[in-house]
């Protein structure tokens, strides 16, 4: 009876195929799971990739609105500064003249190059007055590129011979006066001197000679002092065309006189400030530290070698100056033009 009861419990062929059976059939669903599994895992992978492809778009165009809007806000910046330099206090503004150029593009190779045609006798004048007008124009532009290329040389020689023979023009009544006042001076000289010895032995005592002398120097004062009233009075004029030639490029600008003087009344602290600057402190400065340092470098062997070297250096520090205060100059005087103040 045990017998059969253990050949009961084997199993047959057909119990078997029964277990193959489910155990396909188990297995199958097993792998159709694990294949969905892997196909949910396969999208999610997808999906995430999607997502970090669109997270780095975003923050790539996010970065790139920054970009564009940092520089549009530096180029607004720049513009209001330009336009803002020229409403300054006047005294700021010679302050800033000085070191401008050292906050510009490319400004070693620049100043560098400008020193280098400053070291051409007889042109580096001419190039310098081209030079420095070719600033005035850039920052009457409002440029955020304002020093000067010197691949613009030949444009710098017409505009510095041209601004040399207006010069000329302008200082022909000058050159008159002072030949017609040198012959006069010697005359009174003559009188003041037969005056003095007639004084000083004393001959013709009375009140007529002591007039007489009198008249003689207040006439001596007034002939000496004409031609610096007419220097005085004609420089701004003739600034005043210098920046309307930058502007325009139009070499009648210098003899419209009454514009001229239209543009120096109406804003006659700006053109005074720069024509002192100019005649009476940049440039007798400038010439007086040439003769220092060039007095200093000869002193030595090696420095008399410099002198031509350094002179050039001082020399362009004030056209770059004086340049950078009448580019602020033309920035009103434009202004003026355009809202009618200045008719031209």
């Amino acid at each position: 009876m045990n017998e059969n009861m253990a050949e009961n419990k084997l199993p047959n062929e057909q119990d078997k195929k029964a277990l193959g059976f489910f155990e396909f059939f188990f297995n199958s669903i097993r792998n159709w799971i694990s294949l969905g599994q892997a196909k949910e895992q396969t999208i999610n992978a997808t999906q995430f990739g999607k997502g970090v492809a669109q997270s780095g778009m975003d923050a790539l165009q996010k970065g790139v609105r920054s970009t564009t809007k940092t520089v549009n806000n530096k180029v607004e910046e720049v513009k209001k500064s330009i336009e803002a330099e020229g409403n300054e206090n006047e005294a700021l503004n010679y302050l800033k003249s000085l070191v401008f150029p050292f906050s510009e593009k490319q400004w070693p190779l620049r100043i560098f190059m400008a020193w280098v045609i400053g070291l051409i006798p007889g042109l580096n004048l001419i190039l310098y007055r081209g030079w420095r007008l070719d600033l005035v124009r850039r920052i009457s532009n409002k440029q955020a590129d304002r020093l000067p290329q010197v691949r613009n040389v030949g444009q710098m020689l017409v505009d510095g011979c041209i601004l040399w023979m207006m010069t000329l023009v302008y200082s022909i009544p000058l050159i008159l006066m002072i030949v017609v006042v040198g012959m006069g001076q010697l005359t009174i000289l003559l009188e003041i001197g037969w005056w003095l010895l007639a004084k000083l032995t004393g001959w013709f005592e009375s009140e007529l000679t002591g007039i007489i002398a009198a008249q003689m120097f207040l006439g001596l004062a007034a002939e000496m002092t004409m031609p610096a009233l007419y220097a005085i009075f004609v420089g701004p004029i003739y600034r005043a065309g210098m920046i309307q030639y930058a502007l325009t490029g139009q070499k009648r600008s210098f003899f419209k006189i009454w514009s001229n003087i239209q543009a120096v009344y109406t804003n006659m602290s700006g053109y005074g400030f720069v024509y002192v600057i100019d005649k009476l402190i940049s440039g007798p400065l400038m010439l007086s530290l040439v003769s220092t340092v060039s007095t200093a470098l000869v002193a030595t062997v090696f420095g008399a070698v410099l002198v031509p070297f350094a002179a050039p250096i001082i020399l362009l520090i004030h056209y770059w100056s004086t340049g950078y205060l009448m580019g602020l100059l033309s920035i009103r005087h434009e202004e003026k033009t355009s809202t009618g103040e200045i008719a031209y």
